[in-house]
């Protein structure tokens, strides 16, 4: 915890836990069971505020769900105009896509300073509401994607940390293999090849992360031995996991 003063609402602006690792591979899981931790928050995958107009998908209007989150789009929305609210859903798109992981990976030129100004004061904006609205001070984002953790990083800097949740391979593409669950099925050859490009994009993001900021876990060891998993996670990310183990 810095405890970095926000001087829009003049309390310490939040922590954040990344949820790093591939599709089917445990990171929602993860992100209910971190959202345990004490002054904690499970936010989801907050990448997608922008795509769903900042209002949980396929729920009433009068559920507490919906209106924390309707809560938050008020907060972020009147802090922009609707050309920046449209120009955002652009930019975040483009640089925490898959697309341009490498791009961003090398440092190469991918967007403008102006844009990358926009993203940043976005993310600051939006993060400063989620706490506000009672959210707690170490938020838990479960977006996953290698890319969106890169370009997180610059921006909250010694106020993110990372945990990469690795799955084998033969368990992520079984898993793909089933159907009804949100992230879409694939055949046997794109799912083995969905699960070695998101190893390699992870394991580049995760080298990118100051070691005093990283945890991974393998999901075989959280799920057979939790107790044990989670304390040795609590240790590496600074959170107070007491209720989650017990």
């Amino acid at each position: 915890m810095t405890g970095e003063s926000n001087s829009r609402t003049g309390a310490a602006r939040p922590d954040l836990v990344y949820v790093l690792g591939a599709g089917r591979s445990g990171t929602t899981l993860l992100d209910v069971v971190l959202g345990n931790a004490a002054g904690a928050f499970s936010c989801g995958e907050i990448r997608k505020f922008l795509l769903l107009d900042g209002r949980p998908a396929g729920m009433p209007a009068e559920s507490a769900n919906w209106k924390f989150w309707d809560g938050v789009r008020s907060c972020v929305y009147r802090e922009f105009t609707a050309g920046d609210i449209d120009r955002l859903a652009a930019v975040a798109s483009r640089l925490e896509s898959h697309k341009w992981f490498l791009t961003q990976w090398l440092g190469l030129p991918l967007l403008s300073r102006r844009d990358r100004g926009l993203y940043a004061r976005y993310i600051e904006v939006l993060l400063d509401a989620i706490a506000a609205n009672g959210g707690g001070q170490v938020l838990i984002d479960s977006s996953k994607y290698p890319g969106r953790a890169l370009a997180l990083l610059p921006v909250l800097r010694e106020r993110m940390k990372v945990a990469w949740i690795r799955r084998s391979r033969k368990d992520v593409v079984d898993s793909f293999g089933k159907t009804g669950i949100e992230q879409p099925a694939k055949n046997w050859l794109a799912a083995n090849l969905y699960w070695l490009a998101m190893r390699i994009m992870c394991g580049l993001t995760y080298l990118r992360v100051p070691a005093s900021r990283r945890a991974s876990l393998e999901f075989d060891e959280f799920v057979g031995r939790p107790a044990a998993t989670l304390e040795a996670l609590a240790g590496d990310l600074d959170l107070d996991l007491a209720d989650a183990v017990a």
